[in-house]
């Protein structure tokens, strides 16, 4: 980077750029340090890695403002990893001076900056920047706008430039049509020539970034990456084909990424540990420690409590579990659930691995980011052996078999009871698409909620038994089936069990469709249906109609 740069230093930082940029870097920054100057510069994202900070635009220079990345370089392999192939803040600077000199949309590299433990990196903001979602927002349709994010990845590819996190977060789009621009460029090189296999890869990437997209939607990027590419044109079957499963990939290492982090000290999640008590709370909800602590005490005594009042608010009392309902929580009607060992081998395995309240508020998280609904999980809390999982209450709400059982056969023809059964099936479909495998599927876990004006929706709760994969076999799809639908009152007619399978396996190869139903046929006629209610009393048990 020769003659064309300088350094020089401005108050506690040392600063290196373009010669034509030093004086609106000077103009920028200004006399006061940016990482903690709150007067001028504005906190966008904040983790305990690195800060994002926006300063608004010089006048002067005619600059649309800035964005600046302070970096902190935590753990020894990150530091030795700096001594070799530089700090991230300067890999970003690098490789955004090398991909705008070859006149790639990335914004504008103003500067790089070192001194008091971390690392700037200065770019220039991009004018009316928008995200896909916002962008959208605008548009009649979305076809034409993935078509150009394909091509935009095709012109990267040609170019040379390779991108392994090429999220759709990494992305803004500016312009009335969307022209998009690439962010984050820490982990991004120019290189010689992108093979198919990683041309493949980061399309897929890219494509499983983005979880509402349809199978049509996801063939219109890769069409027209094809259209704008220069790859071999008899090959655009297979590289679309590597792009697939690069996406599945792609889409489940996401999902895990997303549900691991909630137990971990981040910007989305706060957790405190004090006089044997351990917590976690969502970051932003106002919650703590004593907060928590005196809910919990709220929860023991309406267990313990003989009023009549009181009483009413549980809905489950068993030795193991507990379940109770309408306190309230920072100004929110929240739901308790206390979770106690079930024995010797309960409290050997809970020193191996996640107890049962930790294990539930993972999988309601993970279940959330993959589009199943369930009560928003709000904290966790440990004393002891016992375990406390914090959520907002669903209100309205009753429990699905409960409900078919008080409203028969003839409310199961109304068009209500057919959205209730379309948004059953939703849940399902998008769990077994996602690899869950449902632990406790049964009617008496799942909460309708009915409220004036809107289609029925289907909740699930209990979820401590949930697991995650990255596929999941059929014979895993069959036991939740067949699970929930012996677990439902025998006043649902077999015409509706049936049409709630079909919706459940919409969009099934027809061979899995036949495998189904001759299983469902098999297992239907040994089976019993057994109602269970929530407190674990048997409410019918009858053989399942053939």
């Amino acid at each position: 980077m020769g003659a064309l740069f300088r350094t020089w230093r401005q108050g506690a930082i040392e600063w290196r750029s373009h010669e034509e940029d030093e004086r609106l870097v000077r103009a920028l920054v200004g006399d006061a340090d940016p990482r903690t100057d709150a007067a001028r510069w504005r906190t966008v994202q904040e983790n305990r890695h690195r800060t994002v900070r926006r300063v608004e635009g010089h006048a002067e220079h005619a600059s649309p403002g800035a964005y600046l990345k302070v970096v902190r370089t935590r753990g020894a392999s990150r530091r030795l990893r700096s001594l070799f192939w530089g700090d991230q803040a300067w890999r970003e600077w690098a490789s955004a001076q090398e991909m705008h000199g070859r006149r790639l949309p990335v914004p504008r590299p103003l500067a790089y900056g070192r001194g008091g433990g971390s690392t700037l990196y200065l770019c220039e903001t991009i004018p009316g920047a928008r995200t896909l979602p916002e962008l959208l927002a605008s548009l009649p349709s979305a076809s034409g706008i993935l078509s150009r994010i394909g091509a935009f990845v095709a012109r990267l590819h040609d170019a040379g430039a390779s991108h392994p996190d090429l999220h759709i977060s990494n992305l803004l789009f500016s312009g009335p049509d969307g022209t998009p621009h690439l962010l984050d460029l820490h982990s991004s090189r120019i290189r010689r020539r992108m093979k198919p296999r990683r041309r493949a890869r980061e399309l897929g990437v890219l494509i499983g970034s983005v979880g509402w997209l349809t199978a049509p939607d996801r063939l219109r990027i890769v069409l027209g990456y094809a259209r704008e590419s220069r790859y071999d044109r008899p090959r655009t079957r297979r590289f679309a084909r590597a792009a697939w499963r690069a996406a599945r990939g792609a889409t489940a290492k996401h999902l895990a990424s997303r549900t691991r982090r909630t137990l971990k000290r981040s910007s989305g999640f706060d957790r405190d540990s004090r006089d044997h008590w351990r917590a976690i709370w969502r970051a932003g909800s106002h919650l703590n420690l004593e907060m928590l602590r005196a809910l919990v005490e709220a929860h023991r005594e309406a267990r313990s409590s003989s009023g009549a009042a009181v009483r009413a608010s549980i809905r489950k009392n068993a030795p193991e579990t507990a379940v109770t309902v309408g306190h309230d929580l920072a100004g929110t009607r929240v739901c308790v659930k206390a979770y106690r060992p079930r024995g010797l081998l309960d409290r050997l395995r809970g020193l191996v691995r996640r107890r049962r309240a930790k294990r539930a508020w993972v999988a309601a998280h993970g279940l959330a980011v993959r589009g199943v609904p369930v009560p928003e999980p709000l904290a966790v809390a440990e004393h002891g052996e016992e375990g406390f999982l914090v959520s907002r209450e669903i209100t309205p709400g009753r429990q699905l078999d409960t409900l078919l059982a008080e409203r028969g056969a003839a409310w199961l023809r109304t068009p209500e009871s057919a959205a209730l059964l379309e948004s059953l099936a939703r849940l399902l479909r998008k769990g077994f698409r996602h690899g869950v495998r449902f632990g406790d599927l049964k009617g008496c876990n799942i909460v309708v909620r009915e409220s004036p004006g809107a289609p029925p929706e289907a909740i699930l709760t209990d979820v401590d038994g949930t697991r995650f994969h990255r596929f999941l076999p059929r014979q895993a799809r069959l036991r939740a089936f067949l699970q929930l639908n012996t677990s439902i009152p025998r006043a649902v007619p077999l015409r509706t069990r049936v049409a709630f399978l079909r919706a459940v396996l919409r969009g099934e190869r027809r061979a899995t469709l036949r495998w189904f139903a001759r299983a469902c046929a098999q297992v239907s006629l040994t089976r019993q249906i057994v109602y269970v209610g929530a407190q674990g009393d048997v409410h019918e048990t009858a053989r399942q109609p053939a």
